[in-house]
């Protein structure tokens, strides 16, 4: 199948560009019935409580961002959904600056990524970027909210391809 293939393409090329980190577990991916969820720990992209890219998030999109640019004119992707989330860890109390709240921060660090990819040309009409805060923690395989903080903290992107 069409969708296969270029879901096949796309991971050997992700694997081979991000060898390094996914053997460091800051980054992952995880393939589901009609996406491909790319997983960053948050570090990898942000200092801790910021919103904006860090150098090293920079250098992380500067190499993903042709993945996503792989046949434009076919149009490979249906959509590719940008995705912050955050522990429960209350920010400090009575922050008057943006984000103020953890579910601000993470539609902050989601929009980071939407719009450092746009900067390097990768197609506006595919992307949408989310923010869910601490509603969507990780969970083990036995259904159990994880107490490892830092897992909750992260950035996923998930690619939808297109089918032909």
């Amino acid at each position: 199948m069409v969708i296969d293939i270029k879901r096949k393409q796309f991971v050997e090329k992700f694997d081979k560009g991000f060898a390094k980190e996914i053997s460091e577990k800051t980054i992952s991916r995880e393939g589901k019935f009609d996406y491909l969820k790319i997983t960053f720990s948050d570090r990898v992209l942000f200092e801790p409580g910021e919103h904006q890219l860090g150098k090293n998030g920079r250098r992380i999109l500067d190499k993903l961002s042709p993945l996503f640019k792989l046949d434009n004119t076919k149009r490979d992707f249906t959509r590719i959904q940008v995705e912050g989330h955050t522990d429960s860890s209350p920010m400090e109390k009575n922050k008057t600056t943006y984000p103020r709240n953890n579910m601000e921060l993470s539609s902050a660090r989601a929009l980071s990524v939407v719009d450092y990819l746009f900067s390097l040309g990768v197609s506006q009409s595919l992307f949408s970027a989310n923010g869910y805060g601490p509603n969507d923690p990780v969970r083990g395989s036995d259904g159990q909210v994880s107490r490892d903080l830092e897992k909750h903290r992260r950035v996923e992107i998930k690619v939808y391809f297109l089918a032909e």
